[in-house]
């Protein structure tokens, strides 16, 4: 009768093992697969985040060469649309056909951002930036907003790479109080903006998110 209790211990012990086994198992595939996410999103190599920058640079300049044909053809800068499949929220109620939008009446794409070079948002188009001249203590070099191309969330290492190539040297630019989610459909608004480069990567002050701009039309 001992005998058979010891076995039946045994047989707990056992189980007990093997349960506690597929537990630790369980959390460390887990630790490795965040620690996997993590690597390629925030430790990319020098030439992936090179590469990504090269990119995003690329796509933007697309953009504002896009804007600008749309205004040599007559396109009012109000009635300009991005208006996209993939990201809803920029109908321009100025702009009633292909003839105005950028990804439509141009070969121009609506492209997503290249992959892990940012927190996964998608471009912004908005008018309500208002950005100052470096050369000016000015509060607003103009009298009116810019039309800026954002993308938010970037990697640290796309960040540099991006400067690096505008000539800014390996730093991140002084930033903006706080970035714009508003999505441009026409309506461009006054609101104040530190100084800012035409183009580069700054830190978002409010959030110390890192976010890469570029002016499509200076006003």
């Amino acid at each position: 009768m001992q005998q058979n209790k010891n076995r039946q211990s045994e047989r707990g012990n056992v189980f007990v093992f093997i349960l506690l086994g597929i537990v630790l198992f369980a959390a460390l595939s887990f630790s490795v697969a965040r620690g996997f996410r993590s690597d390629t999103t925030n430790n990319l190599t020098r030439q992936q985040a090179g590469l990504a920058a090269s990119d995003i640079l690329n796509y933007s300049q697309q953009v504002a060469r896009a804007v600008d044909r749309l205004r040599r053809k007559g396109i009012s800068e109000n009635d300009i649309s991005f208006e996209n499949a993939i990201d809803p929220g920029y109908v321009n109620p100025g702009c009633s056909d292909d003839r105005c939008r950028v990804f439509s009446s141009t070969s121009l794409a609506y492209k997503t951002p290249p992959a892990n070079s940012n927190d996964g948002s998608p471009w912004l188009f908005s008018g309500i930036a208002a950005i100052r001249d470096q050369d000016t203590t000015d509060e607003f070099a103009t009298n009116a907003p810019d039309l800026v191309v954002f993308l938010p969330g970037l990697n640290e290492a796309v960040c540099r790479a991006i400067n690096q190539k505008l000539g800014h040297g390996d730093i991140i630019l002084a930033g903006l109080n706080s970035l714009t989610t508003t999505k441009f459909t026409g309506t461009y608004i006054l609101r104040d903006a530190p100084s800012a480069k035409q183009s580069g990567c700054m830190n978002e002050n409010d959030t110390n998110s890192l976010m890469f701009l570029n002016i499509l039309i200076e006003r």
